[in-house]
């Protein structure tokens, strides 16, 4: 980390990373701080290919949390308990634990199949859509098993807004939730 003034407002700046590569954060609505506030989770092409870093705020020492093929830098977040990562290469959902663990495939797409980006849940379930063959599916990761939660065919897409009732068929599956 690095901290000058800002030479337009004198106000100033720490930076956190190198400008020599390109680095960046994910998609606002994933889990990118850690629930207390001394963590952060960004991308970098710092070693050549894009890579997922934790970045300790507190000391400045960041370490690559990720071995990605094809990681896709819109899709990380941490996992609901900060123990893990969360994220796709290429068309698999990966689930990296942190300290060292393990590295998981927690489920891959046929090429066929289109895939959304996902969103952490609470309970620490992954939710995300898949499209293939004029059906949508609304999709949980928990604990390694993937389950439908709701499907509907033909023109419906889980974008923005809850699917319309009418004109196509909709499903929905009850799903145990943790409370």
């Amino acid at each position: 980390m690095k901290k000058y003034a800002d030479p337009a407002t004198e106000l100033d700046v720490l930076r956190l990373t190198d400008p020599a590569f390109s680095s960046g954060l994910t998609a606002p609505h994933l889990r990118q701080f850690g629930r207390r506030g001394d963590t952060l989770l960004y991308w970098s092409e710092r070693f050549g290919a894009r890579q997922a870093f934790l970045l300790d705020l507190k000391t400045g020492d960041s370490h690559q949390v990720t071995e990605a093929a094809a990681l896709d830098a819109a899709n990380i977040s941490l996992s609901a308990d900060d123990r893990g990562v969360l994220y796709f290469d290429g068309p698999s959902l990966m689930e990296s634990q942190l300290g060292g663990g393990t590295c998981a495939n927690c489920t891959e797409w046929p090429r066929a199949r289109l895939r959304s980006g996902f969103s952490v849940a609470i309970d620490g379930s992954a939710l995300f859509t898949e499209r293939a063959a004029g059906v949508s599916k609304l999709q949980r990761l928990l604990r390694g098993a993937v389950s439908t939660v709701a499907e509907t065919q033909g023109g419906h897409r889980f974008h923005g807004r809850a699917p319309a009732l009418h004109a196509g068929a909709l499903t929905v599956r009850a799903a145990p939730v943790a409370v």
